[in-house]
């Protein structure tokens, strides 16, 4: 939530708190650690005190809205549960067909209609209309990860919400989308042996690879109704805000907004997925991996937005520990977003991931 001005606050003991009221100052803990963050909308006053008693914090400070002011909440299922899972699947095995079939028209040259492309981008983005949690459901779907059909589906749709976080227009937004699913095109024209292999890539072989931006982009530049700025996040979604990409090298803003984001989506979704030469990764897994190791490498404020945002949406999903212990997410520190605080399974303490006591344990599975 963000306001042009600020609000008057109050503070309020926790057993007060109601639901949809904002918090007005950062709560931290003892040692300093954030625990909620300024403009919180707590959504589940139990929970909310539970975890503040945990850590003797017993007074708040909550904004006072105005009258007519309607807090802006942003709607996070507890959890994904099978029948939509089941729905999601379904749907998901005839939009991966779909994409490969129109996919395979535009490398055998036999061309696609404008209308094609457009149904393609309405029924991958038809999932946001059912109000779904698409992260924790991307993570529920335990054997959907190819390397080019299901990725680019995911990047689409991880895309978007970058996109509807940064407060893109619509057609912006479905543009973003139509690139995200066709980035990876190209690469139905590479070797699938190189794609599936299992060892690290020799130098040649990872040249080789990186000619799928080059082999994508000259599969659609000659489309006149595909815009120039889907067709260069095409070719310059793999360039790093250093310099270190490719296939040009290019810099910082140099780079396409486009691009930038598909980027993020699109090492998101790799981290997520089972690859050949390693299992996927848990979402924190990866969200450690963005934070430590390409801080520099990515748009750095799409990135804070991304990290800052995704955790939300794993909140009240259940995971099981390193130590075999079971729980549910709790909350999500706005530091350290990778280490939780988990509602343990049977148990009445919470576990605080950030605390020293602690740090040997992992999320290992989501569940």
């Amino acid at each position: 939530m963000s306001t042009n001005e600020s609000l008057p606050i109050d503070e309020v003991h926790i057993s007060d708190v109601k639901e949809n009221m904002i918090v007005g100052r950062e709560i931290t803990n003892d040692r300093g650690v954030v625990l909620v963050p300024k403009e919180f909308v707590i959504r589940n006053p139990e929970r909310f005190q539970s975890m503040l008693a945990q850590y003797n914090v017993f007074d708040v400070v909550i904004e006072i809205p105005k009258e007519e002011k309607v807090p802006e909440i942003v709607v996070v299922e507890p959890s994904v549960n099978s029948l939509k899972v089941k729905k999601f699947v379904e749907k998901f095995d005839k939009k991966r067909e779909g994409l490969k079939n129109e996919f395979e028209k535009i490398i055998k040259g036999e061309g696609i209609q404008e209308k094609d492309l457009v149904n393609k981008i309405e029924e991958t983005l038809e999932v946001f209309k059912e109000d779904m949690n698409i992260f924790q459901l991307t993570q529920k779907i335990k054997d959907l990860d190819d390397i080019t059909y299901a990725h680019a589906h995911n990047v689409a749709l991880i895309s978007y919400s970058i996109g509807k976080w940064l407060d893109l227009k619509q057609q912006d937004l479905n543009d973003l989308s139509l690139a995200a699913l066709l980035i990876d095109i190209g690469k139905i024209q590479i070797p699938q042996t190189l794609l599936n292999k299992k060892e690290q890539l020799t130098n040649d072989e990872w040249l080789e690879l990186q000619k799928h931006v080059i082999l994508s982009y000259d599969l659609i530049k000659n489309y006149t109704f595909i815009s120039f700025e889907i067709k260069q996040a095409v070719l310059l979604h793999h360039e790093k805000i250093d310099g270190s990409g490719y296939p040009m090298g290019i810099k910082g803003d140099k780079i396409p907004l486009f691009a930038r984001i598909i980027a993020i989506a699109d090492i998101y979704s790799a981290l997520t997925a089972k690859r050949p030469y390693r299992d996927k990764k848990t979402p924190f897994e990866a969200i450690k991996i963005m934070e430590t190791q390409f801080m520099g490498k990515l748009d750095t404020n799409i990135l804070y937005l991304f990290l800052n945002r995704i955790g939300d949406y794993f909140v009240g999903q259940k995971v099981k520990l390193s130590n075999g212990q079971i729980g549910e997410i709790l909350f999500i520190p706005k530091r350290n977003i990778y280490r939780p605080i988990i509602k343990l399974e049977n148990v009445d303490p919470l576990m605080d991931l950030t605390a020293d006591a602690n740090k040997a344990i992992e999320i290992e599975e989501f569940i």
